[in-house]
């Protein structure tokens, strides 16, 4: 027969994973990208942007942004012209997110770490 209390930080842990698992999504959000006299331009796109575009013909692409021209965007190994876009989403990557998540996690670990008496932090 096994003992339950065996392991007493395994539910913190599996908290510490939820929270963390919610948290990261934080971190960076996908937004439509406004286009302007119903054409996307070169101002709306960043290198490094996560984008999925939707072609005028209906059809998806997802990929990094590489390449910002005046004539479109690239990235993993494809150009598309602004003239091509129906409409597109990006991702960018938020950093007081980011430093909210880094916050909350060291909360929950400082938690953890108290109510289970892990050594050296005097509790």
């Amino acid at each position: 027969m096994t003992n339950p209390h065996r392991f007493p930080g395994t539910k913190c842990l599996g908290f510490f994973l939820v929270v963390v698992a919610c948290l990261t999504s934080a971190c960076s959000t996908m937004k439509p990208i406004a286009a302007k006299d119903n054409v996307l331009s070169a101002e709306q796109f960043s290198v490094g942007d996560r984008v999925v575009v939707t072609m005028s013909d209906g059809d998806r692409v997802e990929f990094t942004v590489s390449e910002v021209s005046p004539l479109g965007i690239g990235g993993d190994e494809q150009f598309i012209r602004y003239t091509e876009m129906r409409d597109a989403k990006s991702r960018k990557v938020s950093a007081a997110h980011t430093a909210g998540l880094v916050l909350a996690i060291n909360v929950v670990l400082a938690a953890a770490a108290a109510m289970t008496g892990v050594p050296g932090t005097g509790m």
